[in-house]
């Protein structure tokens, strides 16, 4: 079985110069679950000085409506303060992951 995960909400838009709304990423998130996308990395939880592109991503996860048949994955949780737990596992519910390469997590931590 083949298995797609969509990455454009996370690590498209946090590559792209331009900030969306926070609107705007739960726009294109509930536009690939429409399609039929079923696992989502959805926002990254770091340091928004480094990447302000996910300065929002608290607001974007819980602008979602829970969906039983969709997994929004793909947190990177490394920047204080935490997340509320919450919002946290709801976004990783069923496959959120909290680790990046060594590299990566020195340059999201700040």
């Amino acid at each position: 079985m083949i298995e797609l995960v969509e990455v454009s909400p996370r690590d498209g838009l946090q590559n792209e110069p331009a900030v969306l709304s926070t609107d705007d990423k739960a726009s294109l998130i509930l536009r690939a679950e429409a399609a039929g996308v079923r696992r989502i990395e959805a926002a990254s939880f770091v340091n928004p000085a480094r990447v302000p592109q996910m300065a929002d991503a608290e607001a974007v996860i819980t602008a979602l409506p829970r969906r039983p048949d969709v997994v929004r994955i793909g947190l990177l949780v490394q920047r204080p303060p935490r997340p509320d737990p919450g919002v946290a596992a709801d976004a990783g519910r069923g496959g959120g992951h909290g680790l990046a390469p060594i590299g990566a997590s020195r340059v999201v931590r700040g």
